[in-house]
């Protein structure tokens, strides 16, 4: 599938792929392709582009881009990589997208 034939990103799936998996109901890898699948690289790109456009700092965005971007490559495994963004805050980072989102949609 290309890009262009990609659903847009979701955050309110992102978030609750992150739960099933901070939950424990999902395993690791799993989670990783779902949150590939969901759009999270999208959301991470997007968020770090909006802030930089209004002129904020977007080194913690940048940092959680880096952990997820090393997983892709291959040089961290799914749950080392999925520790890295909860220490990194994914999970406040994905609570904005989705408040963001339903600022714009009135919801999802």
């Amino acid at each position: 599938m290309s890009m262009a034939d990609r659903p847009p990103a979701d955050p309110a799936h992102l978030v609750r792929e992150w739960d099933a998996w901070a939950s424990g109901e999902v395993l690791p890898g799993q989670t990783m392709a779902n949150l590939k699948k969901a759009g999270l690289p999208d959301v991470l790109t997007a968020t770090i582009t909006g802030i930089q456009h209004s002129g904020g700092d977007a080194s913690a965005e940048a940092a959680l881009l880096d952990i997820w971007n090393r997983w892709e490559r291959g040089e961290s495994p799914p749950a080392p990589a999925l520790e890295a963004l909860r220490d990194a805050g994914m999970r406040e980072l994905l609570d904005r997208a989705r408040a963001a989102q339903e600022e714009v949609f009135g919801g999802a």
